[in-house]
């Protein structure tokens, strides 16, 4: 069975026709991938604290994001089990399976290793794992990095067939999506993509050319 990774922003799991969209997506693709879907909760977070996510976050900041992101992640999961999707809400810390470092003074970590067979284990009970990118160092200090970096990471690791950035109502952080995706190209994921809803369903529904997919450039 192929593996898909799939990357979704807080803001489309927070509009009712997108989240109801992509649970049907999931609900499909779960019987044809060995799936992963990495999130983030930006929006909901700016929406709690009523300002912008911080360029350079405090621990107390991280703490308020990671309790916006495990919240996120049980509504999510809960409501994916309800259509019968084997889903697991899990942090991706969780049994380290994404180990990371950040100095005092940095204002983004770094992924050092990734125990993949942490996933292998749940793929082995048909599970889907629904992965919130709450990381710690190992003095137990909470990092930042972002769910794109970790969804491009894992599915490098794990040399996943596919990875998809979804990107069904903003594409205000495309550019970025795409260097993630590059980055994974390079270091092991077959195809790629960063698209809206429509492409994904296109390109892992019905197997078709999508003009979503991202190639790697004759310069990286």
């Amino acid at each position: 069975m192929q593996t898909l990774v799939l990357s979704v922003v807080g803001k489309d799991l927070d509009d009712a026709l997108s989240f109801n969209r992509l649970k049907a997506d999931i609900k499909k693709l779960s019987s044809r991938f060995r799936l992963v879907i990495v999130h983030d909760a930006r929006f909901q977070y700016e929406r709690q604290i009523k300002q912008p996510f911080p360029d350079a976050p405090s621990q107390a900041d991280l703490e308020c994001y990671a309790d916006s992101l495990v919240q996120l992640g049980k509504v999510f999961t809960s409501r994916l089990s309800e259509d019968l999707v084997p889903a697991v809400q899990m942090n991706a810390h969780h049994l380290g399976l994404i180990q990371t470092e950040q100095a005092p003074n940095e204002a983004v970590g770094r992924i050092v290793a990734v125990k993949k067979d942490v996933l292998e284990k749940q793929f082995a009970q048909n599970a889907v794992p629904i992965l919130a990118p709450v990381t710690r160092t190992k003095e137990g200090l909470l990092s930042f990095i972002p769910a794109d970096a970790i969804a491009s990471r894992l599915a490098s690791e794990i040399g996943a067939d596919m990875i998809f950035f979804i990107d069904e109502l903003s594409s205000s952080d495309r550019d970025r999506r795409e260097k993630f995706a590059q980055e994974s190209l390079m270091h092991g994921t077959r195809r790629a993509f960063v698209g809206t809803l429509t492409g994904l369903e296109a390109v892992a529904l019905r197997g078709e050319v999508h003009s979503s997919e991202i190639l790697l450039s004759p310069t990286t």
